[in-house]
């Protein structure tokens, strides 16, 4: 209900369906554009374009240039998948940085002349693993840091070598432009079970994030809004890089003009320190069924006292008169404030979004 009204409102909207099928259903209501992101016909994002960005100034071009670079280290961050055992995250960030950074300069790429995106269209992940393989050989490296270099070469060849087990996935390039008019997106996982995504499904979820925030920055420039629904992300292998990017959008969010839900079953979740960074930018909660520790922790640690009477409600509701209410609490930045709201939908409507089975009666 909230998604159809944002779009009613010229918001553009996008979802994250790790299950699946599910936040398509929209598309009997607004014209949606449903992206396969599981099985052999799957997108995948090429962080190293910058001919898409749209920059009129040296400063635009620049805030591009840096979220390629960026973008890029942190896909190959979540490839690596180092362990505390096998080396330094900081010379891991310092080493992909510098091969990214020197495949976009080798291109003739100039970090504050848009006119010199042009030249990126062509670039493939496996020029920064190829600039990798020269870097390890660099007399200014340490023995520790040359062999974090093969570590990365040989991690990251499996996704994005040609002749890599991976390789497949990376075929089918989902750009700015096939996503930039659509009022609603859905990226569509198809993991309908409890099981761990593994590092090539973080990798997909992470590069959709990633084209969701270029979107959100071209929308921006226009004064036109962007939501966008992340689901069960700590589903993912190091979902800690996924909040990470969710960090540097909404860090200001006011100004980015955009707006994003974490959608999650257990405020335990945030119990994981990887979501430490945005606890803070947490401006709006809109919380359901509920225990009495999940109360607790909301008034403690997200600032609950508000609608500290509106959760004990909902959580001691023996007699269902709270079913699909929901406690609100709400910061626009302008005005603050509280509600205990209830979702209502016409019957049609609620049977077309029902995800679970009824039994018979």
């Amino acid at each position: 209900a909230l998604a159809l009204y944002l779009i009613s409102m010229g918001v553009h909207l996008s979802a994250i369906d790790i299950k699946g099928h599910e936040w398509d259903r929209l598309a009997a209501f607004v014209k949606t554009l449903v992206i396969g992101m599981d099985g052999a016909e799957a997108k995948f994002v090429n962080t190293l374009r910058l001919d898409d960005s749209a920059c009129e100034t040296a400063e635009d071009a620049l805030e591009a240039y840096s979220t390629a670079v960026r973008g890029t280290v942190k896909l190959f961050e979540i490839a690596t998948n180092l362990s505390e055992s096998e080396g330094n995250i900081i010379d891991l960030e310092a080493i992909l940085n510098r091969a990214v950074s020197k495949v976009f300069s080798q291109c003739g790429v100039k970090p504050n002349n848009p006119s010199t995106f042009i030249k990126t269209r062509n670039l493939k992940f496996s020029d920064v693993v190829n600039v990798i393989q020269i870097l390890k050989t660099s007399s200014s490296y340490t023995e520790q840091q040359k062999l974090l270099c093969q570590l990365i070469i040989t991690r990251t060849s499996d996704f994005f070598l040609p002749e890599g087990r991976y390789a497949s996935s990376f075929q089918n390039e989902l750009t700015l432009q096939d996503v930039l008019n659509s009022e609603a997106i859905v990226y569509d996982f198809n993991k309908n079970t409890e099981v761990m995504l593994d590092t090539l499904d973080t990798m997909r979820v992470f590069m959709v994030q990633f084209l969701d925030g270029k979107k959100q920055s071209y929308r921006k420039k226009q004064k036109k809004h962007t939501a966008a629904f992340y689901e069960e992300l700590q589903r993912c292998e190091q979902f800690g890089s996924l909040v990470e990017e969710i960090s540097h959008k909404v860090t200001g969010s006011r100004s980015n003009n955009v707006i994003i839900f974490l959608l999650l079953n257990s405020v335990s979740t945030f119990d994981s320190e990887a979501f430490s960074a945005i606890k803070s930018n947490i401006t709006t909660k809109l919380v359901g069924k509920l225990n009495s520790e999940d109360v607790e922790k909301l008034v403690d640690e997200f600032d609950c006292k508000p609608i500290e009477e509106y959760l004990t409600e909902i959580c001691n509701d023996q007699a269902n008169e709270f079913s699909h209410c929901f406690a609100v609490q709400y910061d626009t930045g302008i005005d603050t404030n509280k509600v205990m709201c209830r979702t209502v939908m016409p019957d049609d409507l609620r049977e077309h979004f029902n995800t679970r089975d009824r039994m018979a009666s």
